[in-house]
């Protein structure tokens, strides 16, 4: 459904579908540059967001999750190139990352170690090692510490600072109990 060389005509959908499958190839990620030129490259048109009412790339990949999965690389992408700040991941990844800390939450929840609504942060990563029989590698996914992976994932896990009574900052990871099942 190609006009010319410059025009994509094609569907909000099949913009989507064609999305989808570049980023299904970039096991580490695509810068969203990246993405735009492998899909002129591929497609023998330009990927132009505008068409579809979007400002951006970043804007029209966010109204695509089923496509993509957008992870901001700094705290204020505003602050710097606005494409330079964030990279493309395949959703498959990340179902599957959801799928494994669902997994690793139910069996801490059924322990004795989640007595206390709450497991600090390094051990749930030794247990989810443990669980997995892979560690918990958060530049994986384009995070660099395990607790902005976990951040992003709220839906499976909430993270709590908390203070130990001498004053010592712990870093937890909350479980909710209530939404293990919805998620």
């Amino acid at each position: 459904m190609q006009s010319d060389g410059n025009t994509d005509n094609s569907s909000f959908v099949e913009v989507q579908l064609r999305i989808a499958n570049i980023v299904d190839t970039q096991t580490d990620g695509i810068f969203p540059s990246a993405l735009a030129l492998q899909y002129q490259q591929r497609y023998g048109v330009a990927l132009n967001p505008t068409i579809f009412g979007f400002s951006d790339l970043i804007d029209m990949l966010h109204a695509m999750p089923s496509a993509a999965h957008v992870v901001p690389l700094v705290a204020n992408p505003n602050t710097v190139s606005r494409l330079a700040s964030f990279r493309i991941y395949p959703v498959k990844d990340f179902q599957k990352l959801r799928s494994r800390l669902r997994q690793v939450l139910k069996q801490l929840r059924q322990t004795d170690i989640t007595s206390a609504d709450a497991i600090p942060l390094h051990d749930f990563v030794l247990a989810y090692e443990q669980i997995i029989g892979a560690p918990l590698n958060a530049t994986t996914y384009g995070r660099l510490s395990v607790m902005d992976l976990l951040r992003d994932l709220d839906e499976c896990a909430r993270l709590e600072v908390k203070f130990s009574n001498d004053g010592a900052r712990v870093e937890s990871c909350i479980i909710p109990l209530t939404s293990i099942e919805r998620v």
